[in-house]
């Protein structure tokens, strides 16, 4: 109530209203009807080019491989869409903007759109048309990427059209055309937006020049200067002559020359160090990957640097991918998906799209896990395994053979002898190797049980009397003392003498 009241007291229309608008702005860089971006470095070093300038450093190879690899972490991941709410009609818009975006090339038009991140905005173009889904609908048949330097702000932050007619202040567009994706503009309040071409521009720039100079370096190196000497009287007709021998000597093995004159070559002398010029390109390609990636050990491997690095690196990367699928997301749930619902099925709400974020889950850490909870005397149930391991998985059935192949090649209802105590759930060791299968056979010969009955008959009911672990203790060590080892001595020498004489004969051990 204290609020309604307080709301009533100030002007309800003045809440509803934006008032502090790039229009009214007294700092914005107006040209005209358009407002010009603020971005300092395209104003400085940009000239005629305008975003040109942030276009040409694709040309860098690793500037490109990592503003790829950047957008191809969203593209890589699925999208989904949930329904507005569990309304039939919210369901039946989601289920609408899903087969649209299914025919539309999604993917292809996300990652053009995701070029907005170097130059700060990107654009594309939307065309719709007629299609059958269920009943004739129009929806969007085609979308393409526009080139963002077409395209101007008004004044009033609407996108505008550069034409032949209107070179300077742009046509004004039709709604439900165009989306425009901007990046970086919340920071400047730019509808232009902010991309990282203004951070990417000046480590390219001296990488180019560290180049350059490296360059003219291994040339001086490679193909010393050539010095002709020829005497104080020489005439203008002998000087000629000279500098043409020196010209042929770059392009011929043998030269003749006039009595008098010299030809030496003068190298280049350098001491100390001479990689300056491939660390300041190294470092410049770690200032790109760090601006791009938030991180450096994927591009470039330094020494052997440390898993929990590693790992820390990728969870920025990883964390820079969800805000820019995040923010991606955000534009097509205020543009394109939207229309779609307004023109088919007015009254709707339109669905919310998402890019789900891969399970990196590693599966031998978690069977290790599993394994180890087992041993706890907790045991996964069949969903769990499929869920977690996938495939197609069913239990095995208590006393089989829970060996890797086991079973293999024996005839239909042949007998199976359990070789070891059975475990039930699923199996996470790993083959056996032929001396594990050896000391198996000679168990499952001699039998298993007699060895340890005498350690653990009545062992179960002593532990559970136990009321403390001192107690515990002291029963073990009780039936270890009074265990005997003689059959298990007199196995295991036959075991030994088995296996040597396998060696001694190359036997394979495991066979018949």
């Amino acid at each position: 109530m204290e609020a309604l009241t307080m709301v009533s007291e100030v002007k309800q229309a003045d809440l509803r209203r934006e008032i502090a608008t790039i229009a009214r702005d007294v700092t914005a860089p107006l040209a005209g009807f358009v407002l010009r971006p603020r971005d300092e470095t395209l104003i400085q070093q940009g000239g005629g080019l305008g975003l040109k300038l942030y276009e040409d450093l694709h040309r860098d190879p690793h500037t490109m491989a990592v503003l790829r690899k950047r957008r191809m972490a969203v593209i890589a991941r699925e999208w989904e869409l949930e329904a507005a709410s569990e309304a039939p009609v919210d369901a039946a818009a989601k289920d609408l903007c899903e087969a649209v975006l299914k025919r539309l090339a999604f993917d292809r038009l996300c990652l053009g759109l995701l070029h907005g991140l170097l130059l700060g905005y990107s654009v594309a173009e939307v065309v719709w048309g007629e299609a059958v889904i269920g009943v004739t609908r129009i929806i969007p048949i085609a979308a393409f990427k526009r080139g963002s330097r077409r395209f101007v702000f008004g004044a009033d932050g609407a996108l505008r059209l550069l034409t032949v007619e209107e070179p300077v202040d742009g046509e004004a567009l039709p709604p439900f055309k165009f989306i425009v994706a901007v990046f970086g503009g919340d920071e400047v309040e730019d509808p232009y937006g902010l991309g990282l071409g203004a951070t990417l521009f000046w480590p390219v720039y001296f990488k180019r020049q560290g180049i350059a100079f490296w360059l003219t370096f291994v040339e001086r190196f490679a193909a010393p200067t050539v010095i002709g000497e020829y005497p104080p009287n020489a005439s203008e007709a002998e000087q000629d002559k000279m500098l043409a021998a020196l010209g042929a000597l770059s392009q011929e093995t043998g030269i003749i020359m006039p009595q008098g004159m010299a030809i030496r070559l003068l190298e280049a002398m350098r001491s100390g160090s001479i990689d300056s010029y491939e660390k300041l390109c190294r470092y410049m390609d770690e200032q790109i990957s760090e601006a791009v990636l938030g991180e450096t050990l994927s591009t470039s491997v330094v020494g052997t640097g440390s898993r929990a690095a590693s790992q820390t690196h990728n969870e920025v990367r990883e964390e820079l991918t969800d805000a820019d699928a995040d923010l991606l997301s955000d534009v097509l749930n205020t543009t394109l998906l939207p229309w779609i619902v307004r023109v088919n099925m007015p009254g709707a709400s339109a669905p919310r799209l998402w890019r789900k974020k891969p399970d990196g889950q590693d599966l031998k850490v978690l069977a290790e896990r599993d394994s180890i909870i087992r041993s706890w005397g907790f045991e996964p149930d069949e969903d769990y395994v499929r869920g977690t391991y996938g495939g197609a998985w069913k239990k095995v059935p208590p006393g089989a053979d829970l060996r890797a192949g086991a079973g293999a090649g024996a005839g239909a209802g042949a007998p199976v002898r359990a070789s070891a105590p059975a475990r039930e759930g699923p199996a996470f060791a790993e083959r056996s190797d032929a001396i594990d299968e050896a000391v198996s056979k000679l168990l499952a010969e001699d039998g298993w049980e007699p060895l340890v009955a005498g350690l653990v008959d009545g062992l179960e009911k002593q532990l559970a009397s136990a009321k403390t672990e001192e107690d515990a203790t002291a029963i073990l060590s009780e039936v270890f003392g009074r265990m005997g080892i003689s059959a298990l001595a007199e196995a295991l020498a036959r075991a030994s003498f088995a296996a040597r004489l396998a060696g001694e004969v190359d036997d394979p051990l495991s066979g018949g």
